[in-house]
């Protein structure tokens, strides 16, 4: 038996039973699972193959491989990034159908639907996470990536926005002080093109490892920068934020801003 850790996928359907007596009871059925060398760090659901239906890509952290499995749990095909996978995202990004699978650490790798790599980006710091979203108003996504170096709060963190059809960045936003802490986008100002929306913590020098601590009760911020990169506002939030997200939450055509921070959203 092998001594490495192990972490199995799980699809699980959540079925209603009625009793007799009219009450409910929630249970969990496991329909498959499949098993990976390493603790997963990142998990998307896309259509791969434009075939209609959804495929499951997954990342392994350490082992760094890539896997994508059918709906029912089998192996499509898994490829060897050759490092640390942090997160992984799959995205139909030349909007011609299905998908592909995009995964960072050092770098962005893209793969095809087969697998294969296509094309890459080399970043400052790893990875952390990968949103796909359009920036400049045509049909194809561009690539946003969340960047930072854990070991020196001497090095800045940075987002990067990539063109993905000319594989090249479109712009860089930096911050110093501040680690950025999560992603979304959408059109918040209503002029037909999508910002970007960053959540923040405040980040110190930790005296014995000179490594950076984030601190959690610290001010931080949300932050909100146009489709060409540069910062539009930015909100100070009581500590640091964990998640970010847009919607028009009232009906009104205006696209609010939600951010889950702590305690307080």
């Amino acid at each position: 038996m092998s001594k490495m850790r192990r972490l199995i996928i799980a699809l699980v359907v959540l079925t209603l039973s009625l009793n007799a007596c009219a009450q409910s009871t929630d249970y969990m059925a496991l329909q498959w699972n499949y098993t990976t060398k390493e603790v997963l760090s990142g998990l998307d659901v896309a259509d791969l193959n434009a075939d209609g239906g959804k495929e499951i890509v997954a990342s392994g952290s350490s082992d760094g491989f890539l896997y994508a499995l059918s709906n029912r749990g089998a192996e499509l095909w898994k490829s060897n990034c050759f490092t640390i996978v942090n997160t992984v995202k799959a995205a139909d990004l030349d909007n011609v159908g299905g998908s592909e699978v995009l995964a960072g650490h050092g770098s962005l790798y893209v793969l095809d639907k087969a697998g294969d790599r296509i094309w890459g980006f080399s970043t400052q710091s790893p990875i952390f996470e990968i949103q796909t979203i359009t920036l400049n108003g045509d049909a194809i996504k561009d690539v946003l990536l969340l960047t930072y170096d854990q070991q020196s709060c001497n090095k800045d963190s940075i987002i990067y926005a990539i063109d993905s059809a000319k594989k090249k960045d479109l712009w860089w936003y930096t911050l110093k002080l501040e680690q950025p802490t999560t992603l979304a986008a959408g059109d918040v100002n209503n002029d037909g093109l999508n910002e970007v929306i960053v959540g923040t913590a405040y980040r110190t020098r930790n005296t014995q490892s000179k490594a950076c601590l984030i601190q959690k009760t610290h001010p931080a911020s949300v932050q909100l920068v146009s489709a060409s990169g540069g910062l539009i506002w930015s909100f100070i939030t009581e500590s640091w934020v964990l998640k970010v997200a847009s919607a028009d939450l009232d009906g009104d055509g205006n696209v609010e801003v939600i951010a889950g921070s702590s305690p307080t959203l």
